[in-house]
């Protein structure tokens, strides 16, 4: 049996008083580190973090992601409002049938909606 082990991840060489193992769990461990590995407390705490860290990472990952699927429904559905071309004017207008239609609210509301977005979440 050997009497020390050494970590996977910083290489430093610890004795079975200095892991908190105890005698039997060390003397088990010694005989299957070279295909198990071992990491000693310190880095396992940091990997723990790293970890929770990644986790909430990938949660406000997908949290945009919705976001942005929403977003480009949103820009979307606001390409489809029908517009025209006054002559001599470049930029194009909203049809006066369409500003007075219901679905104009929605669109209004929906451009509002996308500020408010911009806003708050960039």
């Amino acid at each position: 049996m050997s009497n020390s082990i050494r970590c996977d991840v910083c290489k430093s060489v610890y004795h079975q008083h200095c892991t908190s193992l105890s005698v039997e769990v060390f003397a088990a461990l010694t005989n299957i580190i070279s295909q198990a590995g071992w990491v000693c407390r310190q880095y396992r705490t940091q990997f723990d973090g790293l970890k929770v860290a990644l986790a909430k990472t990938n949660e406000e990952l997908a949290d945009m992601r919705t976001s942005l699927a929403y977003v480009i429904v949103e820009v979307n559905k606001l390409k489809n409002v029908p517009c025209i071309q006054p002559p001599g004017n470049t930029a194009p207008v909203q049809n006066e049938r369409t500003d007075r239609s219901p679905e104009h609210s929605s669109d209004r509301s929906r451009i509002r909606i996308l500020r408010i977005f911009f806003i708050f979440k960039i």
